[in-house]
């Protein structure tokens, strides 16, 4: 009865395992088209510390039976070396080649998201005499923040899951307020992604009755030393810079030189520059290491991206257990790649990406089709996916996941940091939604002089007085000065035709 018993639960757990494995075996596979900036031709932002956090996102959603319980999603990657001609061809060798990718994630920089999202609306890739139309394919970034990006016209299906560079605009605003700054001043890198933002972000400060000195751009790679003169002559004390990493250290070297970074200037930079990014080797400026610190130290930046919550995301972690499985990635352990600011934003892109996906099964099925069917000449599917992610919301690594009608992230506050002794660290907050001045400080805030600096010469009237009794004695003298005046002119001209 026992041997009996023993091979009836042998034999049930063997269906058990057979009907799992089928399971595991129907599963199909969705694909992921990647663009990632690994090898760079300049020492600029590298995206490579991205790929772990994506990895870790996929094995959690792939690892789930609540989400996409009938498929696999597998990343396809390719490194677009931060260009954007390069890119463009790891788009059409996507498209060109098997398997169908429904959703593209990336590319982290600005300038390959635009071209991307532009050649993938605007362009028919022809491959093997059909056209195939990526116009309707999602394309979600994890670290684009150009505020270019928003314009719906042009890039319709455009997401990101990092704040939009318009959403630092107030928390900048608030910064200057805080601290009873005026004037201000713009050198920025003459870039249409940077173009666009800094008319938005003039605009907004002459709305508040900051009074913008001057803005000055300069070329790639080009002199900056005019504009710099130009900063100095017009009186800048506050200076808001705009540029790539390698422009970024010419531009701060070129200032140190003009005196333009010491006590009584204060600069604001990007948030995304890399670790000590102004000590790397650099032949094409002259300034030496210690130069170099001494013209960034204090600078501020402003960044949404700092894992400070306790919160437990959908994916059933904490944004702090996050991070220490982050840390402990082999690729990262092993420096294969190095830490990302950005890897909580490419965690939550990939699912925003799934739950979006996962949203559209119901209408699919309405259509008799299922995602793995998705192609790119079938604009509705691709519609459907994007009204999904649309409505899409969760508790994120990074942040509350939900877009607005422009792809933007709604980003409820902000950090802004401080380069302080080489590190960069939190000192406030602020709150992009809120038009008023609304900085908390959080951390001491270092000044190069001791204290902050003014945003030009200070003019003070001073009012000097004395004494009663020293005014009265003053006037009795003074009057009768002016009597004796008097009476010798009269004196004067009583006589004066005596000899």
């Amino acid at each position: 009865m026992k041997w009996t018993l023993n091979l009836f639960i042998l034999t049930g757990e063997l269906i058990l395992y057979m009907v799992a494995s089928e399971k595991v075996q129907e599963k199909r596979n969705l694909y992921l088209g990647g663009f990632f900036a690994v090898n760079l031709t300049k020492e600029n932002w590298n995206g490579a510390g991205i790929i772990p956090s994506v990895q870790m996102a996929i094995e959690d959603i792939n690892n789930r039976n609540d989400i996409l319980n009938d498929y696999n999603l597998i990343l396809l990657w390719n490194d677009t070396q931060g260009s954007p001609g390069l890119a463009n061809k790891i788009l059409f060798d996507m498209v060109s080649s098997k398997p169908t990718k429904i959703a593209l994630l990336g590319p982290g920089y600005s300038v390959t998201a635009r071209s991307v999202a532009l050649v993938s609306y605007f362009y028919g890739l022809n491959v093997s005499y059909n056209k195939k139309f990526l116009n309707e394919t999602i394309e979600v970034s994890y670290s684009a923040q150009a505020n270019l990006l928003a314009d719906r016209s042009t890039f319709k299906y455009f997401y990101r899951t990092c704040a939009s560079d318009y959403d630092y605009n107030m928390p900048r605003i608030s910064t200057c307020k805080y601290f009873n700054w005026t004037k201000v001043a713009i050198i920025y890198e003459n870039d249409q992604l940077f173009v666009t933002g800094i008319n938005q972000f003039k605009a907004i400060l002459e709305e508040h009755k900051i009074e913008v000195i001057t803005v000055e751009n300069f070329e790639q790679g080009g002199d900056m030393t005019d504009q710099m003169r130009s900063l100095k002559n017009k009186g800048a004390r506050i200076i808001f810079g705009f540029f790539y990493e390698d422009n970024a250290r010419r531009a701060m070297c070129t200032a140190y030189h003009f005196g333009l970074t010491d006590k009584l200037h204060q600069w604001f930079l990007p948030s995304w520059y890399p670790s000590s990014w102004w000590a790397k080797g650099d032949n094409n400026i002259n300034c030496t290491i210690a130069q170099m610190h001494q013209a960034v130290q204090y600078y501020l930046a402003v960044n949404d991206n700092s894992i400070n919550s306790d919160k437990e995301g959908i994916s059933g972690m904490t944004p702090f257990e996050f991070d220490q499985r982050y840390r402990n990635h082999s690729s990262i352990i092993n420096n294969v790649y190095h830490r990302n600011n950005f890897a909580a934003s490419g965690y939550d892109a990939v699912w925003a990406i799934a739950l979006a996906l996962n949203r559209s099964q119901e209408q699919f099925k309405s259509m008799n089709r299922t995602l793995d069917q998705f192609h790119y000449n079938n604009a509705e599917m691709g519609r459907i996916i994007a009204n999904q992610l649309d409505q899409v919301k969760f508790e994120g690594i990074s942040n509350y996941i939900k877009f607005d009608t422009k792809g933007n992230l709604k980003i409820d506050k902000v950090d802004i940091f401080q380069q302080q002794d080489g590190k960069i660290v939190r000192i406030g907050l602020a709150y992009p939604s809120n038009r008023s001045s609304n900085f908390k400080i959080g951390r001491k805030v270092l000044w190069k002089g001791n204290k902050i600096p003014y945003d030009g010469p200070i003019r003070r009237t001073i009012t000097l007085t004395i004494t009663p009794s020293l005014f009265i004695t003053m006037a009795i003298i003074s009057s009768m000065g002016i009597a004796l005046s008097l009476i010798m002119l009269g004196l004067n001209i009583k006589y004066r035709n005596h000899k």
